[in-house]
């Protein structure tokens, strides 16, 4: 069975390229814990149909992320309506661990 998410912040590493940069996608729960899991273990789960994720445009409306293969940056997660590059994943809010 399919576990569903909705991505609402990520996780970027700033010394690798932009379109690369996602290292982890996350977000909350219904019970309000939150999740976060690498890219590549997001990336595996929607191949092997254990996970699909979502995003939720600015209409409310859930829009579904997908593995692409990207002719420079190998396998990465996108919505579907993005063209070759993962814009709506890098527009999310980065979540910056805290220092405590």
């Amino acid at each position: 069975m399919t576990s569903e998410y909705d991505v609402k912040y990520v996780v970027r590493d700033h010394n690798l390229p932009k379109y690369k940069s996602v290292t982890h996608i996350g977000g909350e729960l219904s019970t309000g814990d939150r999740w976060q899991i690498p890219v590549t273990e997001a990336i595996d789960g929607i191949r092997t149909g254990r996970f699909a994720f979502t995003i939720t445009r600015p209409d409310n409306s859930p829009e579904p992320l997908m593995v692409q293969s990207h002719p420079l940056y190998g396998q990465m997660l996108k919505s579907v309506k993005d063209g070759r590059d993962p814009e709506s994943l890098i527009a999310l809010p980065e979540h910056v661990p805290s220092l405590c």
